[in-house]
């Protein structure tokens, strides 16, 4: 029976943590693209992380956008 508790625990215990422990891997980079010149915002731009398969993001209707990238360096591609 304490083999079973402590399987139990170390099972409950992996849940509580490793959520925690894949997001540590990745950051999370807000930004606004705007047109060069006018700065006016531009709408459902494609943001992504350059060199990936991630899934892109797209721009709000004020130029907005919030992407999760994995952690150290990174370049972002943008399509208009």
């Amino acid at each position: 029976m304490s083999k079973r508790v402590l399987w139990c625990a170390s099972l409950a215990l992996l849940a509580i943590l490793a959520p925690a422990e894949l997001t540590a891997q990745e950051r999370r980079i807000t930004g606004r693209v705007v047109q060069a010149g006018s700065g006016e915002p531009i709408i459902a731009a494609e943001v992504s992380v350059a060199g990936t398969a991630r899934a892109a993001v797209l721009t709000s209707a004020n130029g907005q956008f919030t992407i999760m990238v994995p952690a150290g360096d990174v370049r972002l591609s943008v399509r208009a």
